[in-house]
């Protein structure tokens, strides 16, 4: 059975980053929207992080496997950028973008969706989510791959990720 597409969030690709273990998205179809490519790629890499650095290079080497969704908030920021305004930053684009996107307020969303997340904004705002995504952490999508049987241990990748990350 073909799992439903997956879009990531930020925090679970900086989590699965830092463990050294992103090739377990590679069982799902991958989605991120623009301004989560901003976060943890673009912006990520001009800081020289090193989760960045992995992320850039997972990112080139699957770019075909990676459909990044153009949203609203990406293009405002971006043109915000451009012209050298970074004032329009805020908190929770990255979860903003991917709402619009699931919401299809700009293109249509894959049906049924599965939004893997770590922070809190997506459970707080849930009631927000259209009926066809699911929210996963990144521990729950690590346990539907063990129990699918496409990885030996979701417990064996989480004890790589670094203690804090909220998973």
């Amino acid at each position: 059975m073909t799992p439903p597409p997956c879009i990531f969030d930020s925090g679970p690709l900086i989590s699965l980053a830092l463990a050294g273990e992103l090739d377990v998205i590679l069982h799902t179809s991958i989605y991120i929207t623009d301004v989560v490519k901003m976060e943890v790629i673009d912006k990520g890499l001009a800081k020289n992080a090193i989760d960045a650095a992995t992320l850039h290079s997972f990112y080139t080497r699957y770019i075909d496997d990676i459909t990044v969704i153009n949203t609203l908030v990406g293009d405002e920021f971006s043109r915000s950028l451009a012209l050298g305004d970074t004032s329009r930053r805020r908190k929770n684009m990255g979860e903003e973008s991917i709402l619009e996107f699931v919401s299809g307020r700009r293109s249509k969303a894959p049906s049924p969706m599965i939004v893997v997340y770590e922070d809190r904004w997506f459970t707080t705002n849930k009631d927000k989510i259209p009926e066809h995504c699911s929210l996963l952490s990144t521990s729950a999508f690590l346990r539907i791959l063990e129990a699918q049987g496409k990885i030996p241990s979701a417990h064996a990748i989480e004890q790589k990720i670094p203690y804090g990350r909220n998973i």
